[in-house]
């Protein structure tokens, strides 16, 4: 969540540190407001894939194939050990 807010306050630090002082749910409440998801401070399946999407993370992503929905790759396997 901080690399978020790092991110997305990149040009106001007022608010940077504000939210950083904030608890995880109101980080989580600013962040779905922000991008009009339901600002419930839960990061269920839709905030996480928007969060995932803002920070270009290595995960599967849907395409649209015509009539039917794919993944790119399967996620990176966890490193062994």
């Amino acid at each position: 969540m901080m690399e978020l807010v790092d991110r997305l306050t990149a040009d106001d630090q007022a608010l940077n540190a504000e939210l950083k002082r904030r608890s995880s749910k109101d980080q989580v409440r600013w962040y779905q407001g922000r991008k009009g998801l339901a600002e419930d401070g839960i990061a269920g399946a839709m905030t996480v894939i928007q969060m995932h999407n803002d920070l270009n993370a290595a995960v599967p992503r849907l395409q649209d194939k015509g009539d039917v929905l794919t993944t790119n790759a399967a996620a990176p396997a966890p490193p062994e050990g």
